[in-house]
């Protein structure tokens, strides 16, 4: 009888044993996912837009002989008082003029809205395909999903398919951007736009 009540004692110890290690599983990861939230958009950018109607923008900008900047940016909504930045930056790099003669024939689409979408960039007949859900808040492309919150600016290389298949190099985060400024801004604004600019790789 002695040991069937020890055995008791010990097989309750272990319960609560076992229930306080869940319950302090339960209050890391609470406050784990509290941390998380605490995080807001860390890279969030502030867009600036010629004209205060104006609330998206896509295109591209030439930053060198070598490289594009594909952009498409915009706000959440029109309310002026509710205004968050949201989209991407995608610096495209081949060998020097690849996009030349054709220039831009398609830019990827607007970035205002909550809809996932598909975008598709096109120069010289050299096609890049992005899916950006701005709910999520992330960017996906050639297999790579980016979250948004970490960074913003996605590097592609050999876009022109020279030296190996095009491929995404990294990624970094751009906290300020005039859309008519935006090759200057990105280059004097995130060092390693510069760094991917005037390095010689992609070949």
């Amino acid at each position: 009888m002695s040991s069937h009540v020890d055995g008791y004692k010990g097989s309750k110890t272990m319960l609560r044993a076992g229930a306080s290690a869940a319950l302090l599983m339960q209050l890391a990861a609470s406050a784990a996912a509290q941390h998380i939230q605490r995080d807001p958009a860390s890279c969030s950018a502030v867009v600036e837009y010629p004209r205060k109607d104006i609330i998206t923008s896509d295109g591209s900008a030439r930053i060198s002989p070598r490289v594009l900047a594909y952009f498409a940016l915009g706000y959440d909504s029109v309310s002026s008082g509710q205004r968050r930045s949201q989209g991407y930056v995608l610096i495209v790099r081949g060998q020097p003029h690849w996009y030349e003669p054709s220039g831009v024939i398609r830019s990827g689409g607007q970035a205002q809205g909550s809809q996932r979408r598909v975008h598709v960039w096109e120069t010289a007949k050299r096609q890049l395909t992005v899916v950006f859900d701005p709910t999520a808040g992330t960017v996906e492309l050639l297999g790579e999903r980016v979250a948004l919150d970490t960074a913003n600016v996605i590097f592609v290389d050999r876009v022109d398919g020279v030296g190996g298949p095009i491929i995404v190099r990294g990624s970094a985060c751009v906290k300020r951007l005039h859309v008519n400024t935006i090759a200057k801004d990105l280059m004097d604004g995130v060092p390693a736009v510069a760094r991917y600019v005037s390095d010689s790789g992609g070949s």
